[in-house]
């Protein structure tokens, strides 16, 4: 049996993946997070009043993809997100910038068609959003869901779940725009981490590998 394990990935300071939750879904913050003048797609913007707030529909559940980790993008001079719409398959680019102990939003630029950002792994999770069949195939059984602690920050206990338990799940019906962390990485990597963040916090992460130039979901975390 082929049993494959990602560490626990712990981020409970105010890392880029905390920071990146604020600036999309507390009111205001983004004013207060940009670097002028800031290029977007409407033209420069030379002062903060002068700023259209990037939007972010479901700012009550906000999906992140990495790879590796999601504290991995805190090493970043420059960390790239690219927020995807799965709908009309268009990314909007955000470029920030760190700034002593902070950072900022430097630049924005839009994506569409082939330029989109992981546009490989992101047609795998539609495919196995709809396809009952493939994602049965897809998924490696037993399946584990392990649960951690925020607080404590270890692993409390592991379900293992088998295909007859199995509910069908729909990453892109369920989250309508997902937000790739550092798209470099993701085009080489051959992990992927779907994260969940539930009104501002941490709540699940889905773990995909690939393996033989197919993917694979391989276990769930639940954090609480």
């Amino acid at each position: 049996m082929l049993v494959l394990t990602f560490a626990p990935v712990l981020c409970f300071s105010q890392d880029f993946s905390d920071f990146f939750v604020d600036f999309l879904t507390v009111p205001g913050k983004q004013m207060t997070k940009i670097a002028v003048p800031l290029k977007t797609p409407e033209g420069v913007v030379q002062h903060a009043s002068k700023y259209s707030p990037i939007t972010y529909k479901d700012k009550r559940n906000v999906a992140i993809l990495c790879s590796d980790s999601l504290q991995k993008i805190s090493g970043s001079s420059y960390p790239s997100v690219a927020i995807h719409n799965l709908k009309s398959k268009k990314s909007q680019v955000c470029l920030f910038e760190r700034k002593g102990k902070e950072w900022k939003l430097a630049e924005v630029s839009n994506l569409s068609g082939a330029e989109v950002s992981d546009a490989e792994f992101v047609s795998f999770l539609c495919d196995y959003s709809k396809d009952a069949d493939l994602q049965m195939k897809r998924t490696i059984f037993p399946f584990p869901i392990r649960n951690y602690s925020k607080k404590s920050k270890e692993m409390q206990e592991t379900t293992l779940l088998m295909p007859r338990e199995w509910n069908m799940l729909d990453f892109c019906n369920s989250y309508g725009e997902i937000c790739l962390f550092d798209t470099k990485d993701l085009s080489v990597a051959n992990n992927r981490r779907f994260a969940i963040y539930r009104d501002g916090s941490l709540a699940e992460i889905y773990n995909f590998i690939r393996i033989n130039k197919k993917w694979y979901l391989i276990e769930k975390e639940i954090w609480k």
